[in-house]
């Protein structure tokens, strides 16, 4: 009876230890490719800076790039909105920022095919 009853407990508490080790994992590696995400944005604005230079070849190159880099955004996205879902809104304030860049880049995406 009781001792079954702590062995439960400790099992519970195990799997909880275990839960949030992996919460924290992943928040970290979201937090990462977030982090990346900001780099390659503000190397992205300078491409937009520097655009009127370029000839229409190299134009053409920095949309092609800025398009795989919202792809990777999007999945950032999606893995943030998954985890979102399976942890409980502990990354809701994560899949904000990651939206909010999202549409940054979007922004910056429409500048470049009008600079073009």
């Amino acid at each position: 009876g009781c001792e079954e009853m702590e062995w439960l407990r400790e099992q519970h508490q195990q799997t909880l230890d275990q839960f949030i080790v992996q919460s924290e994992q992943e928040r970290s590696g979201i937090r990462q490719e977030l982090e990346l995400a900001l780099v390659e944005k503000a190397e992205l604005e300078k491409a937009v800076e520097s655009l009127q230079h370029e000839t229409v070849r190299d134009k053409e190159e920095r949309v092609r790039m800025l398009n795989e880099v919202r792809e990777e955004m999007g999945q950032v996205i999606l893995q943030s909105q998954t985890t979102t879902k399976e942890k409980e809104g502990k990354f809701a304030e994560m899949h904000l920022r990651c939206s909010e860049l999202s549409l940054e880049l979007q922004t910056l995406h429409e500048e470049l095919r009008r600079k073009h």
